[in-house]
């Protein structure tokens, strides 16, 4: 017992606050999934959200969840999300990964100070540098992001680098050592 306490400490110490986004503004079949062992339930306005968090939109339905850093990710229809990761560091230092398995999804925000924001989307994903707009999209053989305004670094196996404002990056996640940097196409 004294064992298990003493591996529980350093990992309690290193923990944060919680952090809690909230299901904004919605529009037609919306669903939420707070952890993978609950149902699958319609979305409420205002309802808390956590970190491992699914959310799933409808034809024709579309959703906003507001973070806690003043930022606000956008999902359109027939799409599915998860908050990956919602943590709190004790240093303070927020950690954010917003994934997208299909659909389409926009970011606004912007990191603040040591703060992290990733946009993961299969066979890539979009860390934001700067106050930035991101379009993600996600279909049946490829993903796409696109810069509107701002600066992401897009990391897919195929490369690493900065994009600004105007640039899209598409990858196809069945032939991973590609992919198609477009400088002035959003």
């Amino acid at each position: 017992m004294r064992l298990l306490t003493l591996l529980l400490v350093p990992a309690a110490l290193l923990a944060g606050p919680s952090r809690f986004a909230r299901l904004g503004e919605f529009q037609g079949q919306v669903e939420v999934q707070l952890t993978a062992a609950d149902p699958w339930m319609p979305a409420e306005r205002n309802l808390p959200l956590t970190e491992s968090a699914w959310l799933r939109t409808g034809a024709g339905a579309r959703l906003e969840i507001e973070l806690d850093d003043g930022g606000a990710w956008r999902l359109g229809p027939d799409s599915l999300g998860e908050i990956s990761d919602y943590t709190r560091l004790s240093t303070g230092q927020r950690i954010t990964l917003l994934s997208l398995d299909h659909g389409t999804a926009y970011y606004t925000g912007q990191p603040h100070g040591k703060d992290v924001t990733m946009l993961v989307m299969p066979g890539a994903q979009a860390t934001v540098l700067q106050g930035s707009r991101v379009r993600q999209t996600a279909q049946p053989g490829w993903s796409q992001v696109a810069v509107l305004e701002g600066q992401v670094r897009f990391s897919s196996p195929a490369a690493e680098l900065d994009i600004r404002e105007g640039a899209t990056a598409r990858v196809e996640p069945a032939t991973p050592s590609r992919f198609v940097l477009e400088p002035d196409r959003c």
